[in-house]
């Protein structure tokens, strides 16, 4: 077996059975690959619909899991894996027909062991609404296709990612014990790949489709909750500090420079301001009208990231254990 697809799911099988679809077209040969669903719902509806899900070309395996960590949801699914390379999929992400087979074609071109981040992308069908063009046009969920003007980027191994199950053992997994909510356990894991010497390839021919587009509202909430991890990240890795603008929230000596003062400011901004308010106000006004996105772009940006900057004050609240 050369290539496990390890995909998490909680109560969304409406929504996986599309990821798992595309298994059954996939131009990799059925005995070369692997499909783990690691399946931790709450509704027996969904773990019904799973465990009957049809298997035709694509080997199937269901595991079950009594977790909401999605960190430690991946570590049980690469445990339980027999390939000898390991793809994270997320269960809304469709893999084009070859992505699975460029994945494995860039691990075995390569004379040193790696890991790959292909490239995430909205599906064609999806109404592309004025904050699904902000969250295309900002990178939102391809943030490492711009590692080639940033190298300073972190590298997320999650929603299209791959690397040796031998190499995903040996740097520790991810950490679950520290990382219990969304945003940072993916970056934490390939921060500490780089800083083990392994080149991570961003790999813009391995398309996973966005098959839905959650709401503003929802990312929102994910940017509070990234605050809260990032400030784990930092603590166990305090060269992220500036990287992650941790710096902007914990320097008093006013030393930042302007820049970095104005990165301050964007993230401690009072919610109630007149700036803001507008901001908010016109969000909820153009909802999923398309010729409003931009002029939404700043819009978006400022309110998201005062959620950000109230989720690592809340992060910077909490005492270490």
């Amino acid at each position: 077996m050369r290539l496990s697809v390890i995909i998490p799911t909680r109560n969304r099988y409406e929504i996986l059975r599309s990821t798992l679809a595309a298994m059954e077209n996939q131009t990799l040969q059925k005995h070369e690959f692997e499909v783990i669903v690691v399946d931790t719902s709450t509704d027996a509806y969904h773990r019904k619909k799973i465990n009957e899900h049809q298997r035709q070309k694509a080997t199937l395996r269901t595991l079950e899991l009594d977790t909401d960590n999605v960190a430690a949801v991946r570590n049980f699914g690469a445990d339980n894996a027999e390939g000898e390379y390991l793809l994270f999929l997320n269960d809304d992400i469709v893999p084009a027909v070859d992505t699975l087979k460029q994945h494995l074609e860039i691990h075995a071109d390569s004379q040193e062991r790696i890991a790959v981040v292909g490239k995430i992308r909205f599906a064609d069908q999806l109404p592309k609404s004025c904050f699904v063009h902000y969250l295309e046009n900002s990178h939102y969920y391809d943030a490492y296709s711009q590692v080639r003007h940033n190298p300073n980027i972190l590298p997320p191994i999650h929603g299209n990612s791959s690397l040796a199950k031998e190499l995903f053992n040996e740097i520790g997994q991810y950490d679950a014990d520290l990382f219990t909510g969304y945003g940072a356990a993916a970056e934490e894991l390939g921060l500490r790949l780089t800083k083990a010497g392994t080149r991570v390839v961003y790999a813009d021919g391995a398309i996973g489709y966005h098959a839905v587009a959650k709401t503003f509202e929802e990312v929102a909430r994910d940017m509070a909750e990234t605050g809260v991890e990032v400030i784990k990240m930092f603590r166990k890795h305090p060269e992220i500090e500036s990287l992650k603008d941790v710096d902007v929230m914990i320097d008093s000596s006013g030393e930042l420079s302007r820049a970095k003062l104005k990165v301050r400011a964007a993230l401690t901004a009072d919610p109630d301001s007149t700036g803001i308010r507008f901001a908010n106000y016109f969000i909820k006004k153009a909802r999923n009208r398309e010729f409003f996105a931009g002029l939404l772009m700043k819009s978006f940006d400022k309110v998201l990231k005062i959620h950000y900057g109230r989720g690592m004050e809340e992060g910077l609240s909490k005492k270490v254990k």
